[in-house]
């Protein structure tokens, strides 16, 4: 029995605990409810959402738009405002509004904490920095796929050899390399803030 209970503990010591993008947009949707903040209609579950039918339907809505860099780099938050109103009323998903932060390759970028968060909501005002409020904004449908319109125009601003205005829409567990970390889900925090 020494021998299985040593190769047992060998065998999950080393195992670490693998967080999942659901495991981190629940945790977010109870720090909008701790930090106060209206909750809208969420949806968690595993219908794979982006796939042709969805694909063509979006492409048919987006394409009415043109869009020029200026509507996208670090305008995250006013831009998937605007058009996840666009998205709700011509398409039948349910768009969440994810506020949060990236890391790429484990560099943590347009971060904040629970604590920077709550300290804007009593202020009432957004704790800018020289690149704008230190947050990033993207879409997430009830698979946990996320869209998001910004992130490639913005990025291009620091990584050169990323092009611009690209739309990345994929499964947020999909990619280890750029990791969205969602912190809060809906709008309410930009309106408490007075940014809409």
């Amino acid at each position: 029995m020494t021998i299985l209970n040593n190769l047992i503990n060998i065998l999950f010591k080393n195992k670490q605990t693998i967080i999942t993008y659901k495991d981190e947009y629940k945790e977010a949707i109870r720090r909008t409810k701790r930090l106060k903040l209206k909750l809208p209609n969420v949806d968690i579950n595993d219908e794979i959402f982006l796939n042709k039918k969805f694909k063509e339907a979006f492409d048919g809505v987006i394409n009415k738009y043109s869009f020029q860099t200026k509507d996208l780099y670090l305008r995250c938050y006013d831009f998937n405002y605007n058009i996840k109103k666009v998205l709700d009323n011509q398409l039948e998903y349910n768009f969440m509004y994810t506020i949060g932060y990236i890391e790429i390759d484990g560099e943590p970028y347009f971060k904040s904490t629970e604590e920077d968060l709550l300290k804007m909501i009593k202020h009432e005002q957004a704790d800018y920095n020289l690149d704008g409020i230190k947050i990033h904004v993207w879409l997430t449908l009830p698979s946990m796929e996320i869209i998001d319109f910004t992130l490639s125009t913005t990025l291009n601003n620091i990584f050169s050899n990323i092009p611009k205005g690209g739309v990345i829409m994929r499964h947020a567990d999909a990619n280890n390399y750029i990791k969205y970390k969602p912190l809060l889900i809906g709008d309410d925090f930009f309106k408490k803030i007075k940014v809409f």
